[in-house]
């Protein structure tokens, strides 16, 4: 790099002590397309809007850790007056700023930075990138979210464009068990082969690379500030992935809706492993007494990841033997 002017220089020596310290970032990836009315350029329109990722991002420069933790879209959120609502609806109603508030409450996290993509976005931060490598399980089959052009995806080990991998992204209905966890589950990998992508980049080519990623993505980082942790990522990085609790069934105090059981001692234990800096993968909710919300009823996750019905234990009595 170029030795930069003084002023510049000092900004980001600031930038950079502020920062020394492991931080937390907000990541969103929005489902904005047609016909919104909420953005002029059209591609990016959609009648509502919900956010389809939710990740949280622990940022650890000085020991090259990132840890990237889903945060269910289903997990139950009850409003001021007592509505509950999906996590991912507060998107609709005040964008950011709502989920920044619901994950701060949900983590007991500070969360320092934010980032948002829509779906035109991603598909041009892909390709910003040149594509993506990824070992796609089995052949996908759908269409486009912008232009519902038809798209297919053969198995196997391929590099993505933007296109297919909105598609392997938004993928659920070939996907068994929990089926948004383990959309969550691809979510991650795919922001993991962004950054071994980016990492891979010749160093002539990062500045005018990273102005095009910069350019796809709403974030309080200025460009400079995204090179400059770009470069210091780009000589290793230990990455981590995991869920939230993601547990959950179709809660009538909510009309319905299929919302994530409330477990406040699952996400205590998870964010003990993410803040300590280690890995969250094998993060076990089996055991975990939880809380239909907006209701009193109590279920136990048992080994399956479902919930079932939780019995109060009984008391021993007390044993006294008579002379």
């Amino acid at each position: 790099f170029i030795v930069a002017p003084s002023a510049f220089a000092d900004k980001h020596l600031q930038f950079y002590s502020v920062l020394d310290e492991p931080f937390y970032m907000l990541l969103v990836g929005s489902d904005w397309r047609e016909n919104s009315g909420v953005t002029d350029k059209y591609e990016m329109s959609g009648d509502r809007q919900r956010a389809d990722v939710i990740v949280l991002a622990r940022i650890d420069r000085k020991s090259g850790v990132i840890t990237l933790l889903s945060i269910p879209r289903d997990t139950a959120y009850i409003k001021e007056d007592g509505t509950i609502v999906k996590l991912n609806e507060l998107y609709n109603e005040s964008r950011g700023v709502g989920i920044i508030k619901a994950v701060e409450q949900l983590t007991n996290k500070k969360i320092n930075h934010y980032a948002e993509v829509y779906f035109s976005d991603f598909e041009s931060l892909i390709d910003a990138l040149g594509g993506i490598e990824l070992n796609i399980p089995n052949e996908l089959k759908g269409t486009d979210a912008l232009t519902n052009e038809p798209i297919v995806i053969e198995a196997g080990k391929q590099t993505l464009t933007g296109k297919q991998a909105l598609l392997f992204a938004r993928e659920r209905k070939s996907l068994e068990g929990n089926q948004d966890a383990a959309r969550q589950s691809n979510i991650r990998t795919i922001i993991e082969a962004m950054m071994k992508k980016a990492r891979k980049m010749p160093l002539n080519d990062m500045p005018s690379i990273i102005y095009n990623v910069a350019e796809c993505i709403r974030t309080d980082f200025s460009f400079s500030e995204i090179l400059l942790l770009a470069a210091d990522f780009r000589s290793g990085v230990k990455m981590y992935n995991g869920s939230g609790p993601a547990a959950g069934d179709k809660d009538d105090a909510a009309d319905g809706l299929w919302l994530c059981y409330e477990d406040p001692q699952g996400w205590e234990r998870v964010m003990q492993i993410v803040d300590a800096g280690e890995d969250p993968s094998d993060v076990s909710y089996e055991g975990d007494i939880v809380t239909v919300a907006g209701t009193d009823q109590k279920l136990v996750i048992d080994k399956d990841g479902n919930g079932v019905p939780y019995e109060e234990p009984v008391a021993e009595e007390e044993y006294v033997e008579e002379y």
